[in-house]
């Protein structure tokens, strides 16, 4: 089977669940940002949770199918439509050959995940499917989406669906992100800590899959101290010689020298994928 990229929206990639082990060797996690979506999103299907998918950001793609297969969206509301008629999300849909799949306007969150009931037919690389745009490897020549590409799939007709995930919400912000001390949270006072946990900060148009960058002014004026270089994990909280925090995701350096003033907890990481720029953020321990 094929699907032929008509439009390739703002930012779409093949994600999966990831690269598991390789954080020694300088290689990032990459795989999907929102894991609750995505996983559901593949259960509706037949798939394995992990199974690769197509990761949509903000504004979303048109794809035309050459052979009837089965679909799921999940995430963001991205008014989908197949030939021009409103489906929904969290539901399985089932696809005719030549439909088209397209994307309006963005109603609430900011990606969703379209799984196929089958497998892309894309090579492995570090035991995964994940694209890495940074460093240009895997999924789809390690790159976005472009118009005109064609992704060659394996459809399995044999495949029952699971039962979905506990259902969860979209995020509506302000988000309130429960946090964890951070390594280097004895740099800052106790002041400056209260202050950090009660301002309210909001989403930069410079954030990505590496990392959400938050603006806001909780500090006035602080030297920081550097600290020696060391490994980083999902959703640790930068501090930046500008004073502006960095939310680390998926696509992040394995190791950084700024200090670390907390940790957002594992339960936080998908409402981090949904958030937007312009989103307002809240920290709480």
């Amino acid at each position: 089977m094929k699907i032929h990229i008509v439009k390739p929206g703002l930012f779409t990639t093949i994600q999966d669940g990831g690269r598991i082990g390789v954080e020694a060797y300088g290689i990032p996690q990459n795989g999907f940002l929102d894991t609750i979506a995505a996983t559901n999103a593949n259960r509706l299907v037949g798939n394995n949770d992990n199974s690769a998918l197509l990761e949509i950001t903000g504004t979303g793609p048109t794809l035309q199918f050459d052979e009837a297969c089965a679909i799921a969206i999940c995430g963001a509301e991205l008014s989908p439509c197949i030939n021009s008629k409103e489906i929904k999300n969290n539901t399985a849909i089932s696809i005719k050959k030549n439909d088209t799949l397209s994307f309006g306007r963005l109603k609430k969150g900011y990606r969703c995940y379209v799984a196929i009931n089958g497998s892309f037919l894309l090579d492995d690389c570090y035991g995964s499917k994940a694209t890495n745009t940074i460093a240009q490897f895997g999924g789809f020549k390690g790159r976005a989406l472009q118009k005109n590409d064609v992704l060659e799939l394996q459809i399995n007709t044999n495949k029952n669906p699971k039962t979905a995930l506990k259902h969860y919400q979209l995020p509506i912000s302000p988000v309130i992100i429960q946090l964890q001390p951070g390594p280097e949270i004895e740099l800052f006072s106790r002041n400056e800590i209260n202050r950090f946990m009660t301002s309210r900060f909001t989403v930069s148009k410079d954030s990505n899959r590496m990392g959400i960058r938050l603006e806001g002014n909780w500090l006035d004026d602080k030297k920081l101290e550097t600290i020696i270089s060391s490994g980083n994990v999902l959703g640790v909280i930068q501090i930046t010689p500008s004073l502006q925090p960095i939310i680390l995701l998926n696509d992040a350096g394995t190791t950084g020298g700024y200090p670390r003033i907390g940790i957002c907890t594992s339960k936080s990481l998908s409402a981090l994928a949904q958030l937007k720029p312009g989103d307002t953020v809240e920290f709480s321990f």
